[in-house]
């Protein structure tokens, strides 16, 4: 496992979890920080440091907060159910996939020289797309959709397509629209909604199982709550114990489509 702190100018330092597979608390603020900080001002010495991390528990630990404020670090904020990595590690899969390694030693090497290797403007992108993705979801609100009782056309028309779908559309160059085959979704006026606002679909054929994430997450909210030592009390909690699991099914799915297309349609693996 690697850490990995990249700016605008590109890569800062690339970090090793070396004899322990969990990112502690500990590790992050006497091993992983530290060569972070010390790299910075090589960039810019004069500049303020911003730093962006998720919520991971050794992120948002006491022992890392004061450590960074007595660094002089400033941590911008990183609400539950923001959009996660887009770039870094996506960008290195794709050009490190399908190599083998002889050894872990090999595979960070690998990627060190994969991330060095990516141009500044490449760097620059990343960060203004970044900044679009931000003002995407303040525009947006952010907002998962609750539809309590049973859903109908009318409804999912009036209270999902309407006021969120088309607008988040809007935002991007050219969207395609993925649902299954559910009636709401298919039935002649949803159809026709869709073509009179100009809306691609993903073409979903009966029995396509693969690609349909949404039932592996029911899935793992079903454990997911089997296992919980204390029952959740709100489905504002419950949305925040799943949102990384989501988060990593959505990221998914090129993978998922591009696998049952190799497969003609066949079963995947997923």
């Amino acid at each position: 496992m690697v850490a990995t702190f990249v700016s605008k100018a590109g890569h800062i330092a690339t970090i090793t979890l070396n004899e322990q597979r969990t990112v502690t608390e500990d590790w992050y603020t006497t091993v992983c920080l530290p060569k972070v900080i010390t790299e910075l001002p090589k960039i810019n010495p004069e500049r303020r440091i911003i730093l962006h991390q998720d919520n991971a528990s050794s992120h948002t630990a006491q022992k890392t907060r004061q450590y960074l404020t007595e660094e002089n670090v400033e941590l911008l904020d990183h609400p539950p159910y923001s959009p996660n990595d887009f770039f870094t590690f996506p960008k290195i899969k794709n050009r490190l996939g399908g190599q083998r390694f002889q050894s872990p030693e090999e595979a960070v090497d690998a990627f060190k020289n994969a991330v060095l290797d990516l141009p500044a403007n490449e760097w620059n992108k990343c960060f203004e797309n970044w900044f679009e993705r931000m003002k995407m979801c303040i525009n947006l609100d952010n907002k998962t959709v609750k539809i309590r009782g049973n859903m109908n056309a009318q409804r999912y028309i009036h209270e999902v397509l309407e006021p969120h779908l088309l607008p988040y559309l809007d935002t991007l160059a050219d969207p395609t629209f993925q649902q299954d085959n559910a009636r709401p979704h298919v039935v002649r006026v949803t159809i026709d909604f869709f073509q009179h606002n100009d809306v691609t679909l993903l073409p979903w054929p009966p029995r396509s199982p693969d690609l349909s994430p949404i039932e592996h997450g029911w899935d793992m909210m079903g454990r997911r709550l089997l296992n919980l030592q204390r029952p959740l009390q709100t489905l504002e909690a419950l949305r925040e114990e799943l949102v990384e699991d989501i988060d990593h099914l959505i990221r998914s799915m090129p993978r998922r489509v591009g696998e049952c297309v190799a497969h003609q349609g066949a079963s995947t693996h997923y």
